[in-house]
């Protein structure tokens, strides 16, 4: 055998068409009115389908979640209408990037450039895997100029970068986080949260009697909520995580810097160790069945 792969299948749960709403409600229906309503419209979950198979063909093609792909774009990139629209928010779909949650609604971004699509890592790493160089006498040369064609494009690109998914305490590598500074895209996450928070009964048009689309797209709030604190508590403590070969020298590991930890500690002080009461109202948690303890 070569390696090739000559088979593969993806099978998809129908609950995932549950999951793909609750995630772009929490993370989208600020910018995209279109899912102020349920079920949401064919275009949509097509479009949220489309992703999330796409992703999957990269695994059946060999690749592997590459969470640092998100971490090579800037804030202000990420909230570029034009930027976007020419390079997603993202350099790989295989990320866990999600969709564009630092998008504000005054940035102006296309609705459909709001979620993942392929990006410069993944045409790299496929063409590492699958190029043919006849002019290579054997797999041992091959191998060489993989070596060090890799090593280059690297350096000398930063969104060619792969970091394993493992690495928990590396801020820049985590799942569903965006851009390079999570306390600064957290923070305009939060901001969408709120509004969120505050509209979410007009925005579940379409509910049943029971308010049971409110109640799941609210655990879907809270959940986006625990990944932001998540996202910026790996920043107190943690560190810089760079891929090295032997002879390149030191510089594996970088600890956060003083400043950065403490930006961090300052954000989990204003959404974290103070209630967010605006997150918590008792006609939210009531619905979700989520009764309040008093003390």
């Amino acid at each position: 055998r070569t390696g090739e792969i000559l088979n593969a299948r993806i099978s998809l749960f129908h609950c995932v068409q549950e999951l793909l709403q609750k995630w772009y409600f929490a993370q989208a229906s600020v910018v995209d009115e279109r899912v102020h309503n349920f079920p949401f419209p064919e275009e949509v979950m097509g479009r949220l389908v489309r992703y999330l198979v796409s992703h999957e063909v990269g695994h059946t093609l060999g690749l592997r979640h590459n969470f640092y792909s998100s971490s090579t774009y800037t804030i202000g990139q990420i909230r570029d209408k034009k930027y976007v629209s020419e390079h997603g928010h993202t350099a790989s779909i295989m990320d866990y990037a999600r969709f564009n949650y630092v998008a504000q609604p005054r940035d102006g971004i296309a609705l459909e450039d709001l979620v993942p699509r392929l990006g410069e890592y993944d045409l790299f790493a496929i063409e590492w895997g699958y190029r043919y160089f006849p002019e290579m006498k054997d797999e041992r040369e091959e191998k060489v100029y993989l070596q060090e064609w890799t090593t280059r494009q690297r350096a000398e690109n930063e969104r060619r970068v792969f970091a394993t998914e493992y690495d928990s305490r590396n801020p820049r590598s985590q799942s569903e986080d965006l851009g390079d500074d999570n306390v600064r895209a957290n923070e305009l996450g939060m901001e969408n949260l709120k509004r969120i928070a505050k509209n979410i009964v007009s925005w579940t048009k379409g509910d049943d009697i029971w308010g049971g689309i409110e109640a799941e797209m609210y655990k879907g709030l809270c959940d986006q909520y625990l990944k932001y604190i998540t996202h910026v508590v790996n920043n107190v403590g943690g560190h810089f995580t760079y891929d090295k070969l032997r002879q390149e020298g030191d510089g594996l590991e970088v600890p956060i810097s003083r400043e950065q930890q403490r930006e961090a500690l300052a954000f989990l002080d204003r959404h974290f160790f103070h209630a967010p009461d605006w997150l918590f109202e008792e006609r939210l948690t009531d619905v979700a069945r989520m009764n309040k303890v008093r003390v």
